[in-house]
C-alpha cells in the first residue's frame, strides 16, 4: 500500500487538506459578509429610530427661529430618514418585521410622520409639528421593535454559521489525524532512511574536499553554491553560511569579468556547451570580501552533463606572490601621465555627478552668477546660458521680503555663512522652496573671489506646512462655532430671568403698584444678571485664548451668585429652592471667577426643566455644601424622579439631550463637565436617589 512514490502519497493528502481550507475560507467569508450586512441593517434601523426623534428637535428649532440653517438641517434629516426607510423596506427578513411594517402600519405611519414635517416647512403651520410630536412616542416604540427584531434575526443566523464552522473544524481535525497515521508517518520513516544514506555519502565527500589545499567551489544547475570548503573561506573571506545555498558566485568575480562570466554560465546551463574552459587551467582574477582583487589559478571540471542537473566544480589557488614578482618591474615603469589622466577623468565624473544632484551656484563678489549646476537649472527651469552673467534677482519671488536679502548680504560680506529658507520664482512663473547655505570663497592668496551657495529642495515640506496651517485654521473656526453655541446656552437662564423681572416691573407700572424699594431691588437684580452675562463672555474668551485668571475665592460666594440668578426663575415656576449652605464658615479655593456659578446654573436649569416636564407637585431643588478632609463637595438634588439608567452615562456627552419642549442643545452639561474636570481639576458626576437626580461636584482644596 505504501510502496508508491512520495509525490503520489502527498498529492491526495494535500489536495484534501486544501479542499477543507477552501471550504473553511468560503464559510468564513460568508460569515464576515453576513456580519457586515447585519451590522449595516442594525445600524441603519437604529439611525432611523434616532432620526425620527431628531426631527422633533429640529422642527421646534425651525418654528422658533425660521433660519435657513435650521430649515436646511430639518430638510437634510427628512431626506436621510426617507433613505433609511426605503432601504429597510427591502430588508423584511422575518415575518414579524413584515407584520410590523404592513399589518401594524409602520410604513404608512412613518410616511405620514415625515409628511407632517414637509408640510411644516412648506406652510410654517405649527399644527403639523404638534401632530408629529403627539405620534412620535407610538412611532418610536414600533421603530424600537424593528431594531430588536433585526438584532434577534442576526444573532440566530450567526449562531447557525458558528455551528457549521465547529462541525467543519472537527471534520478537518479528523482528516488530518487520519492522514498523519496513514500517509505522513510512513513517508517520514522512508525520508529518514534516505536522509541517513545521503548523510553518510556527504560525510565522505566532505572529508575529501575539506582536506584539499586548494579552494573548492561547486555549483548546481541553478547556479546555487553546493560546496565551499575551508580553504575557500580563507582565500575569499566569505564564510560558508554566507555562500552555501545562494547564487553568490559573482561575489568572487571582479566587475570586469562579470558580464562574460554570466554569459558563459547561462550558455553552459542551458545547452551543456562549456565554451572550452572545462578540464583546463586558467590564470584569472578574483575578488575578496573586502574588495581586494587578486590573481588565481583555476581549474574547472564537471560530471556528465544532464539537462537541468549540471554540476560545475572549480579548484583554485592564490597567484598573488607570483604575480607580484612578475609585475614589480612593470609597476616601476608605469606611465605617470596615464595615472594623471585616469585620476582627472574620475574627478570629472565626480563633478558631473555632483552637478546632477546638488543645487549649487557660484557668484563673483558682486553677486553675478558665474557657475551653476545641472540640478540648479532643472529646478529653476532656466538654462545655464540664461543664468550665467545674471544676478540671483532673476529668481526672486515677490513673496520674499527685502529684509531677508539685506540680512543675507550683511552676513556674507562679513565673511560669515548665511543659512535660511528662500522661496524662488521658476522661469514658468511657478515657485519652489530651498534651504540655502551661502558662504564666501577665497583664492590661494586668501582673497575673496566670490560666494558659493548650496541648496536643498524643500518645496514639498513647505507645501505640507501650508496645508497644515489651513487645516488648523479650519479647526479653529469649527471650535469657534461650538464656543458660540456654548455661550448661547449659558445666556439662556440669565436672559429668562431678566425678561421675567422686566415683565414684573412693567406690570407694576401698568397696575400703578410701584414700591420704590422693591423696584430698586428688582433693578439691582437685572444689573447682576447683566454682569453675569458679561462674565460669561469673559470666561469663553479666556477659553478661546487659552488664558485663565486664577485667584482665591470663597466657594459659598460663588454658589450664592448662582442662586441669586436662578431664584427668580424658580420662584415663578413655583419650585422651592432648599438652600442648606453654611455661609458663615468660608471654604476657599483658587479658581477662575464665574466658572463655578455657570456650572451650578446649568445643573439647576436642567433640574427645573425636568420638574416642569414631569409636572411634579411640590417641586423642590436642594443644594448642599460639605467639607470632607481636603475636598469640598457640592450636591444639587431634585425630586423629578431621576434620569433613565439607559442615558445616565451619556448626559455629559456633547450635543446629547432629551429635551423636546425646551429647545435643548446638549451643550450645558457637557460644558459644565469640561469646567469642573479640566479647568477646576475636580469631578462632576450624577446619580439617581429615591427622590430624583443628584449631581455631585467634588473640588480638591489642595489643588
Amino acid at each position: 500500500m505504501f510502496k508508491m512514490s512520495l509525490t503520489k502519497r502527498y498529492i491526495p493528502a494535500v489536495a484534501l487538506i486544501a479542499l477543507f481550507v477552501i471550504i473553511t475560507h468560503l464559510l468564513n467569508t460568508q460569515t464576515i459578509n453576513s456580519n457586515k450586512e447585519y451590522a449595516k441593517i442594525i445600524n441603519i434601523s437604529g439611525e432611523q429610530r434616532m432620526l425620527s426623534q431628531r426631527l422633533i428637535i429640529l422642527g421646534m428649532e425651525y418654528t422658533s427661529t425660521h433660519t435657513k440653517e435650521s430649515k436646511y438641517k430639518l430638510l437634510n434629516t427628512i431626506v436621510k430618514l426617507e433613505e433609511n426607510h426605503k432601504y429597510l423596506l427591502t430588508k423584511k427578513l422575518t415575518k414579524k418585521i413584515t407584520h410590523i411594517y404592513e399589518i401594524e402600519n409602520l410604513n404608512s405611519e412613518l410616511n405620514n410622520y415625515i409628511l407632517n414635517f414637509k408640510k411644516l416647512i412648506s406652510t410654517d403651520e405649527t399644527t403639523y409639528l404638534e401632530t408629529a410630536t403627539k405620534n412620535s412616542y407610538k412611532l418610536l416604540l414600533k421603530l424600537n421593535s424593528i431594531v430588536q427584531e433585526y438584532e434577534i434575526y442576526a444573532s440566530s443566523q450567526l449562531e447557525k454559521m458558528s455551528e457549521y464552522e465547529a462541525y467543519l473544524t472537527l471534520l478537518t481535525l479528523f482528516v488530518i489525524v487520519v492522514e498523519i497515521l496513514l500517509i505522513f508517518r510512513p513517508t517520514a520513516i522512508q525520508i529518514e532512511q534516505n536522509k541517513k544514506l545521503i548523510e553518510e555519502k556527504e560525510e565522505y565527500e566532505s572529508a575529501v574536499i575539506e582536506s584539499n589545499n586548494n579552494a573548492i567551489i561547486a555549483i548546481d544547475w541553478t547556479s546555487k553554491i553546493t560546496t565551499y570548503n575551508k580553504k575557500a573561506e580563507e582565500l575569499f573571506g566569505w564564510s560558508k553560511d554566507e555562500m552555501l545555498g545562494k547564487r553568490y558566485l559573482l561575489n568572487i568575480v571582479p566587475p570586469k569579468y562579470k558580464s562574460a562570466h554570466e554569459e558563459a554560465s547561462k550558455k553552459y546551463l542551458n545547452s551543456g556547451v562549456s565554451c572550452g574552459v572545462l578540464g583546463r587551467g586558467h590564470e584569472l582574477e578574483a575578488i575578496k570580501k573586502d574588495g581586494t582583487i587578486f590573481p588565481i589559478y583555476i581549474t574547472f571540471g564537471n560530471v556528465e552533463y544532464k539537462p537541468q542537473n549540471a554540476i560545475v566544480i572549480a579548484s583554485m589557488y592564490d597567484l598573488t606572490d607570483k604575480k607580484n614578482s612578475e609585475n614589480e618591474l612593470t609597476d616601476l615603469n608605469e606611465n605617470l601621465e596615464e595615472k594623471v589622466k585616469v585620476q582627472t577623468l574620475e574627478l570629472m565624473n565626480n563633478l558631473d555627478i555632483m552637478s546632477q544632484h546638488i543645487i549649487y551656484s557660484k557668484t563673483d563678489v558682486h553677486g553675478i552668477i558665474t557657475e551653476v549646476s545641472k540640478a540648479f537649472c532643472e529646478i529653476s527651469g532656466y538654462t545655464e546660458g540664461e543664468l550665467i552673467g545674471k544676478s540671483h534677482n532673476i529668481l526672486r519671488h515677490p513673496d520674499m521680503p527685502a529684509s531677508i536679502f539685506k540680512g543675507l548680504w550683511k552676513s556674507i560680506k562679513s565673511n560669515k555663512e548665511w543659512n535660511g529658507e528662500v522661496k524662488n520664482l521658476k522661469k514658468d512663473g511657478s515657485y519652489y522652496w530651498v534651504n540655502a547655505s551661502i558662504l564666501p570663497e577665497f583664492n590661494n592668496e586668501a582673497e575673496l573671489k566670490g560666494y558659493v551657495a548650496i541648496r536643498q529642495d524643500i518645496t514639498a515640506q513647505k507645501d505640507h506646512e501650508q496645508q497644515t496651517l489651513k487645516l488648523i485654521e479650519s479647526e479653529k473656526m469649527a471650535s469657534m462655532g461650538e464656543m458660540i453655541g456654548n455661550i448661547a446656552h449659558q445666556w439662556r437662564q440669565p436672559l429668562n430671568a431678566i425678561s421675567m423681572t422686566a415683565t414684573n416691573l412693567q406690570m407694576d407700572i401698568v397696575m400703578d403698584d410701584v414700591n420704590r424699594d422693591e423696584f430698586a431691588k428688582e433693578l439691582e437684580l437685572i444689573g447682576s444678571y447683566a454682569q453675569h452675562l458679561s462674565q460669561t463672555i469673559d470666561i469663553f474668551r479666556d477659553f478661546i485664548k487659552g488664558e485663565k485668571k486664577y485667584k482665591e475665592l470663597v466657594i459659598q460666594d460663588e454658589i450664592k451668585q448662582a442662586l441669586s440668578i436662578s431664584s427668580s426663575t424658580l420662584s415663578n415656576a413655583q419650585i422651592t429652592l432648599i438652600d442648606n449652605i453654611d455661609y458663615k464658615n468660608d471654604i476657599k479655593l483658587t479658581m477662575t471667577s464665574g466658572e463655578l456659578p455657570q456650572v451650578i446654573i446649568n445643573i439647576i436649569t436642567n433640574a427645573m426643566d425636568a420638574l416642569l416636564d414631569n409636572n411634579i407637585l411640590n417641586a423642590k431643588i436642594e443644594i448642599n455644601l460639605i467639607k470632607i478632609d481636603n475636598r469640598a463637595v457640592i450636591t444639587i438634588e431634585d425630586n423629578a424622579g431621576g434620569i433613565p439608567e439607559s442615558i445616565l452615562p451619556k448626559i455629559f456627552e456633547p450635543y446629547f439631550t432629551t429635551k423636546h419642549k425646551n429647545d435643548g442643545t446638549g451643550l450645558g452639561l457637557h460644558m459644565s463637565y469640561q469646567i469642573i474636570n479640566n479647568s477646576l481639576n475636580g469631578k462632576l458626576y450624577a446619580l439617581n436617589t429615591s427622590k430624583g437626580a443628584k449631581f455631585v461636584i467634588e473640588l480638591d482644596l489642595d489643588n
